[in-house]
């Protein structure tokens, strides 16, 4: 379980699918900030983060992310969770 494999191609489509916004990204972690409470952490391992306003969301067992057009798509075993930005 784990990002390892898709590692590379999910921190391009964060790139590409969120230009103009403040991303940081380290060996095993790429987080992208929209504001001081709008984020969204990836981590190689399978760690995932979003929060927004009015939600937060965070599981340790994300096997697949798909980004595109700032919509982000993370799965894993028994959940689904769309980070959407407005």
């Amino acid at each position: 379980m784990g990002l390892e494999g898709d590692w590379d191609e999910i921190v391009s489509d964060v790139r590409k699918s969120y230009p103009d916004r403040k991303i940081e990204e380290r060996e095993d972690t790429i987080e992208v900030s929209f504001d001081p409470s709008t984020f969204l952490t990836l981590k190689k391992n399978g760690f995932v983060e979003g929060s927004m306003p009015k939600h937060h969301f965070e599981s340790s067992k994300a096997d697949k992310v798909n980004v595109r057009d700032g919509i982000t798509v993370i799965r894993g075993e028994n959940f689904e969770y769309l980070f959407k930005e407005t």
